[in-house]
């Protein structure tokens, strides 16, 4: 299988604050995966052209590894990854208001954001306690060895915290706290619904303990990753899978489209040894 890092520096990439898009999570932890630990997956679906590329990063606090893609105004963005430490994350954005929007709400501050936990934070529970966690609206997956956890943010920055030490999670582009959905004045698109509905489905068919390839299985799922063709149509141009063993080892897979030419995806599945030679 074909293995690709591609280390970049920090100073660049702290220019690039948090991407989100239409895009479906799944987690699961402890009881619920086999041999214990947690499991994690992600799609990421855009509209517009691109360009993807994994990355590691050594000299931005804590070394980590991650998939950054252009966006429309040409600025790469990390979309989701995982630390030397086992601390992944991933992230989707609520469907009531645009990636513009957002952008513009959250400004210049860089104390936020996927690269920010990634490089500063060990674990979920670190991450939670950041006082600047997630300054923009976004539904965000945190997962460590030990526990899943979704935030959902508001507008106007109320939150709603799940965390699971055992069981599954599943989140796409809509506020599952009522409370947040009634604030958004957003009925829930077909897409976000759909997904989400048949992420659940996934996670309790019935084949609890779930394994790596069943994640791997359901980031490919026909109702979940999205085969349209940008700019015409939504398209999943990337996809993560991470297996965090109980001690802390890891393995991740990244699938994706180089750019919206690309015929073929590039699929990199590496180790926690591999990726940061110990």
């Amino acid at each position: 299988m074909k293995k690709i890092l591609i280390a970049l520096t920090a100073a660049f990439l702290m220019s690039i604050p948090i991407s989100i898009s239409a895009c479906t999570l799944l987690a699961a932890a402890g009881s619920a995966v086999e041999g214990g630990g947690v499991l994690f997956g992600k799609t990421n679906d855009v509209k517009f052209p691109y360009e993807c590329k994994t990355m590691l990063v050594t000299d931005d606090g804590y070394p980590y590894y991650v998939l950054r893609y252009q966006n429309r105004k040409g600025k790469f963005r990390a979309q989701f990854g995982i630390n030397k430490y086992g601390l992944g994350i991933g992230a989707a954005g609520p469907g009531h208001i645009g990636m513009e929007q957002r952008a513009a709400m959250r400004g210049e501050n860089l104390k936020s954001g996927i690269r920010y936990y990634l490089g500063r934070c060990k674990t979920v529970d670190e991450a939670l306690k950041l006082p600047e966690l997630n300054n923009a609206p976004a539904n965000i997956v945190l997962v460590d060895s030990k526990e899943i956890a979704c935030v959902e943010t508001f507008d106007d920055g109320r939150q709603k915290i799940t965390r699971k030490t055992n069981g599954v999670l599943a989140h796409t582009n809509h506020y599952l706290d009522p409370e947040l959905f009634k604030l958004s004045q957003k009925a829930i698109s077909d897409s976000s619904k759909s997904r989400y509905d048949r992420a659940v489905e996934l996670l309790n068919d019935g084949r609890i303990p779930l394994t790596f390839n069943d994640f791997v299985a359901f980031v490919n799922d026909s109702k979940i990753r999205r085969y349209g063709h940008v700019p015409e149509t939504v398209e999943t141009n990337a996809s993560m899978v991470i297996l965090i063993l109980p001690n802390n080892d890891f393995k991740i897979q990244f699938q994706y489209k180089p750019d919206d030419f690309a015929n073929k995806d590039v699929l990199v599945e590496l180790t926690r040894k591999e990726i940061f030679k110990e």
